[in-house]
């Protein structure tokens, strides 16, 4: 059943308009605002599905229980990441320490922009104000396709205008020096030093890295999912095989064929593998402090672009969900000779 919200012209107050067999019925709720009449409506909308007891009405609308079934749901039937999900959770706990709500009908335009203020005054970065906005859009969404409120309070709140900042990457000259101080740091710093450069390899991709992955034959690299180890984009990728990961590669191969490249397991969270201190440490020593594995990754495609190499094999290679993500790296391309073939 739908329930329309509508406001008189002539009197200013709120009606709510239904079918109920067949028929068209209207209740007059009086002037109020905006947000009170939506959640009266939404009240309505819970007492009709799941009967007019307030203890089922409460029941149905309560926001602890609803965050269960979401990420279960979320979980089980969406198919998303561990690590996504912790992002979702995160974004909710964000929003309910600055407007504590235990109730969905609570929610109101008025109190999303009280939240949105709280935090901006916070100092939180726009990216991450951004993130809430879209987390809760999802989560209300969700509860309008379940029938348990009328409509998203989220739907008409418009994310923040982020200015991007310019994308770093490393010369080769200084990504030569950090594979240099990363040698001489370690075997284990050294290999991750070199999958991030010289195959663009994410920092989680390079903790669940498997020596089944590289073929020295045809010299290929498959990144592939298995049993606890999901690629982002949840597809698998085959990229070349650079002659000097090659190398460093088989200086520490030792003969294994198949298993972790690191073998040790000391994670934290979502990474099987942590290699903070040794990375701050060739950080340290490089004078490089503003490298990050991120930004190794971004050194993988910007290198490859400032080389001619087509976006789109770049898109590929790096394992890109959407061409636009690429496009970061067009202004390294703004010269090309082949527009000499007109």
């Amino acid at each position: 059943m739908k329930f329309t919200l509508r406001k008189r012209k002539d009197t200013g107050s709120w009606e709510v308009d239904w079918f109920e067999n067949g028929k068209r019925k209207r209740r007059s709720l009086g002037k109020m605002p905006k947000y009170e009449a939506e959640a009266k409506v939404n009240q309505m909308h819970a007492e009709f599905l799941l009967g007019t007891a307030p203890s089922v009405t409460k029941a149905c609308t309560d926001l602890e229980p609803f965050l269960r079934r979401y990420f279960d749901w979320a979980r089980n039937v969406k198919h998303k990441t561990e690590r996504s999900i912790s992002t979702d959770k995160s974004a909710v706990k964000q929003f309910l320490k600055h407007v504590p709500v235990t109730d969905l009908k609570d929610f109101h335009k008025e109190l999303i922009d009280a939240c949105i203020s709280n935090m901006k005054k916070n100092e939180y970065k726009p990216a991450t104000i951004n993130i809430v906005i879209r987390v809760w859009k999802n989560l209300l969404n969700r509860a309008v396709d379940w029938g348990i409120v009328y409509k998203n309070p989220f739907s008409n709140v418009k994310q923040i205008k982020v200015v991007e900042k310019p994308m770093k990457f490393c010369t080769k000259q200084e990504r030569d020096l950090f594979l240099e101080k990363a040698k001489e740091n370690g075997a284990n710093i050294h290999l991750v030093c070199a999958l991030g450069f010289y195959a663009g390899l994410r920092k989680r991709e390079i903790s669940f890295a498997r020596w089944e992955w590289f073929d020295f034959e045809e010299n290929l690299i498959h990144v592939e999912s298995y049993e606890n180890f999901c690629t982002k984009s949840k597809k698998n990728r085959t990229l070349p095989l650079a002659s000097a990961l090659k190398n460093i590669l088989e200086s520490y191969k030792n003969g294994k064929k198949e298993g972790f490249i690191f073998a040790e397991a000391k994670g934290e969270g979502e990474y099987r593998y942590h290699f903070r201190r040794a990375f701050n440490t060739v950080r340290t020593k490089t004078e490089l402090k503003w490298v990050t594995p991120h930004v190794m990754r971004h050194t993988f495609g910007s290198l490859l672009a400032q080389q001619g190499v087509s976006l789109y094999k770049i898109s590929k290679w790096m394992g890109h969900s959407h061409s636009r993500v690429t496009e970061i790296y067009a202004h390294l391309q703004e010269k090309d000779e082949e527009i000499e073939k007109l």
